[in-house]
């Protein structure tokens, strides 16, 4: 028996795009738990240090990142339909990210421009592959006449958090 590539993509795709998604949790996390003694040495109030902690998770882009990582966190351990939806509005909010930004970015080389393409094509290419059949429907139970629907869904999630964070 030789080993096929539908088989390969059905067995360890989505267990890539998991750990895909945990390994830049658990970056985001670190990275965020390494910088919060450098914020709080910036912003102590004397006699309130849960008001300060609050005041770092609200105002820093680490911990902000922590709260946006969490949805497609809580997607990789629900095998269901809200499951799939978190996990693919996380790339919806990446795709509407790098293109919001494309308005206000001024490409000075080549290399940004190009940079921004190979971001959007991966980020594109990973919401294809929660499209597939073998994962929308055999892993998340979606079939592929609700795909379109629940890919509505998850973009506007993805661009409502995008609208958010560009408002705060």
């Amino acid at each position: 028996m030789g080993v096929k590539t539908e088989n390969i993509k059905k067995n360890y795709l989505i267990p890539i795009i998991k750990l895909l998604i945990l390994g830049l949790f658990i970056t985001v996390l670190v990275r965020a738990y390494n910088n919060i003694h450098f914020y709080s040495a910036i912003n102590i109030e004397p006699n309130s240090g849960l008001l300060n902690y609050l005041k770092i998770i609200t105002k820093t882009s680490y911990f902000r990142s922590i709260l946006i990582f969490l949805i497609p966190f809580v997607g990789i351990f629900i095998n269901r339909r809200i499951g799939w939806i978190l996990i693919t509005s996380f790339f919806f909010f990446l795709l509407s990210t790098i293109i919001f930004n494309w308005n206000y970015k001024e490409f000075f080389n080549r290399i940004d421009f190009f940079v921004c393409i190979i971001f959007t094509a991966i980020i594109l290419l990973f919401i294809g592959i929660m499209n597939i059949k073998e994962i929308s429907n055999l892993k998340y139970g979606i079939a592929k006449s609700e795909l379109v629907s629940n890919n509505i869904i998850a973009s506007i999630i993805g661009m409502s958090i995008t609208i958010i964070m560009a408002l705060t």
